[in-house]
């Protein structure tokens, strides 16, 4: 009784001053921001009002709407009235953070009681922003004014750009206190939330000299736009040609995530639909650096029993000496094309540890030529970026996926983890389809990745002992559109249940299984490879398979005695696309535009102020002829 009573209590509160309460049915494709300009009101009112809304709107929910006359993005203080003769001797008090009924009392030369019955909505309990009524103490019949304190609450409405530090600079507070003003806008701030402020409580400490920067930006920026529903920051990233972390750095309010309405400052330039490069005639030669780690010092060459045993146990060095000999099948091709390729071959000689990169650059003139393709190892491919920063040589990096340091003159051709899992969710985006994951407890950052960038995402609870059943999936899905049901665990026994559970929910749903990375937990026998073909797995791929034999298998075989490995392959197609661009490309600005297609690898680069970086993947499904077909 006494929590139905509560909520009775708080609902005629919030209510008891609204000049007209509506309510409001939702209709498929609303979001609280068109329905708050509808009514003319903001998302914030509508937000106070219905705190479930937050987690989105469904079609048939009825929203409480509170009309309002107020002007959006001026600070509102509250009109001040003409005080009767019985209302002389009252004050008021605005609660700030940390403060209770009884501190206030103590302040006021008052008691509880009479705070309480001057203040009844006090009973509830008080809140920093709340304005009490203090009634004066009377000495020999007149009013004795106490002191007050000498700021007042106003209002501010969140305007495109706005960040919390720059409001909290420009009324004298800190972030603290306007957080504890405004509880609601901790998790991130929203254009037309109304804000409380209590202007002057804070003396910002002097502030540190910032750095000059090194070099002024290249790119003038006065171009924003608003987040349209489903837009997702590594979506916008791509299409306004830049990257999410330039993007943070120009909106530092995404840190807590992408919310539909935000205004975000993006570079002037909006990139295209990428094209496929076509390849023209060559107007110019190509002068190109290969550096293969043979390490021909490390071997004694009267030593063939010792050389042959090295090339059986040495994984590193069959796969770089696989990827030149697919570099070398290019060049020839290349040049019987008509392509006039001036290409040198340097023994890097190196180990996780050295490399002798530093002595070519020297001795061989490495900056001389257009691009040097190596070395292997990421941290030498960075030291070999920094010793020709100086100079125009690009530095091509054909395996490593890891890499920290981000150079101007680094072409970084594998795409990385993060590539695979951004590409295929915003596959799975534009597709009228329901998302949903099951994601391994101590994958933590990826939970909360999914949780900030797209929040469409339902997350599906596993069992108390970490599996997951048909009854648990069963009721979050949709029973008309396709659901992909994204899973990221590398147990065995979970991956075994989701697929029998999966099974058993074929028969009623659409239910499609997808990986946002290979997943070699479904290569294990236990998972039956018919029920995953028959479900449909989708997954990503730097690669796709090469099942044609098409004229460089022929010629390969041909020469090698054996069929290219994919590394091979990579080499001859890493190379194809770089000397082509290179050759038939004028403007160094556009030498990275467009996307390619190789035998088996994909091209299609991000060009940015630190680098050319190749987003270009394959998003794979497993058919029922049990072939695996490219679907993007």
């Amino acid at each position: 009784m006494k929590k139905v009573l509560f909520v009775f209590v708080l609902y005629f509160s919030l209510f008891s001053h609204a000049q007209s309460i509506k309510k409001h049915q939702v209709k498929a494709g609303e979001t609280v921001t068109s329905i708050a300009k509808d009514y003319k009101v903001t998302p914030a009112d509508i937000y106070r009002l219905n705190p479930d809304a937050k987690a989105g709107l469904n079609p048939e929910m009825t929203l409480l709407i509170q009309t309002t006359s107020e002007t959006k993005g001026k600070v509102d203080t509250p009109k001040k009235t003409e005080e009767t003769p019985k209302k002389i001797a009252e004050k008021t008090h605005t609660v700030s953070s940390g403060e209770t009924i009884y501190s206030i009392a103590k302040k006021y030369g008052t008691s509880e009681t009479e705070l309480l019955a001057a203040n009844p909505n006090a009973k509830n309990g008080i809140q920093p922003g709340d304005v009490l009524v203090l009634k004066a103490e009377k000495k020999n019949g007149k009013s004795v004014e106490k002191a007050t304190p000498k700021t007042e609450t106003s209002f501010h409405i969140v305007e495109p750009k706005e960040t919390k530090y720059g409001i909290a600079k420009k009324y004298g507070m800190s972030v603290t206190d306007l957080e504890a003003l405004n509880p609601e806008i901790k998790s991130g701030l929203q254009i037309g939330f109304r804000l409380k402020i209590k202007p002057g409580t804070y003396v910002e400490p002097e502030p540190t000299p910032a750095p000059a920067p090194e070099k002024p930006v290249e790119k003038e920026i006065k171009k924003t736009i608003t987040v349209a529903p489903k837009e997702t920051l590594y979506g916008l990233s791509k299409k306004y040609k830049t990257t999410v972390d330039e993007l943070i750095a120009l909106n530092p309010e995404l840190k807590n995530g992408l919310q539909e309405g935000m205004s975000l400052v993006i570079p002037d330039e909006e990139k295209s639909e990428p094209k496929k490069v076509e390849i023209k005639s060559a107007n110019k030669s190509v002068k190109l650096a290969v550096l293969i780690p043979f390490n021909l010092d490390k071997i004694d060459a009267d030593s063939i029993p010792m050389v042959t045993n090295k090339l059986k146990a040495d994984r590193f060095l069959n796969m770089t000496l696989d990827f030149y000999s697919g570099v070398a099948a290019a060049i020839d091709s290349l040049k019987q094309d008509g392509v006039t390729v001036d290409v040198s071959y340097f023994d890097s000689g190196e180990s996780k540890q050295s490399s002798k990169v530093a002595e070519l650059i020297k001795s061989e003139n490495l900056a001389s030529y257009d691009a040097v393709i190596g070395p292997f190892y990421q941290n030498h491919v960075e030291k070999t970026c920094e010793l020709l920063a100086k100079s125009k040589t690009l530095v091509v990096s054909p395996l490593s996926k890891d890499y920290d340091k981000k150079f101007k003159n680094l072409v970084q051709t594998m795409p990385d983890s993060n590539v695979l899992r951004d590409e295929t969710l915003e596959f799975l985006y534009e597709k009228d389809a329901k998302i949903l994951a099951i994601v391994e407890p101590k994958k933590v950052a990826l939970t909360n990745y999914l949780k900030a960038n797209y929040k469409d995402i339902v997350f599906i609870p596993l069992t108390e002992k970490g599996g997951v059943t048909k009854e648990l999936i069963q009721p979050l899905l949709h029973s008309t559109k396709v659901n992909y049901i994204i899973f990221e665990s590398e147990r065995t026994g979970l991956a075994l249940n989701f697929i029998n559970a999966l099974n058993a929910l074929a028969t009623t749903h659409k239910v499609t299984p997808v990986t946002l990375d290979k997943n070699e937990t479904f290569d294990y026998e236990e998972i039956s490879i018919e029920k995953l073909v028959k479900l449909g797995l989708i997954t990503p791929s730097v690669t796709t398979e090469l099942t044609e034999d098409v004229p460089f298998r022929a010629a390969y075989r041909s020469k090698y005695k054996s069929n290219p490995t994919q590394f091979a392959i990579r080499g001859f197609d890493l190379t194809i696309d770089l000397v082509n661009r290179l050759a038939t490309t004028e403007n160094e600005k556009e030498l990275f535009q467009g996307e390619t297609k190789g035998l088996e690898n994909r091209f299609k680069y991000e060009n940015t102020k630190t680098g050319a970086r190749n987003s270009g993947i394959y998003i794979l499904q497993y058919q029922p002829d049990l072939t695996v077909k490219t679907i993007n």
